[in-house]
């Protein structure tokens, strides 16, 4: 499964969660490929809470986590 979202943060680029054969979700988001607990680090470390484009991605965050419960 994988999950496209919408055009976002400073490039306005796609974001894509995908489920690997593991029932592991990886991250492509521009030049970051990684694990969502990865992705989650890396926003935090890059934008200040009250960014914009922090707040698009937490958003996406929180998506991806409630399609993982749903798909357990």
């Amino acid at each position: 499964m994988r999950f496209l979202g919408p055009k976002m943060g400073s490039r306005n680029d796609q974001t894509i969660a995908y489920w690997t054969s593991d029932k592991d979700v990886q991250i492509m988001c521009g030049c970051f490929i990684g694990n969502l607990e990865e992705f989650e680090k890396r926003i935090k470390e890059t934008y200040d809470n009250e960014n914009k484009h922090k707040k698009q991605y937490d958003e996406y965050i929180e998506i991806i986590k409630y399609l993982i419960e749903k798909t357990k």
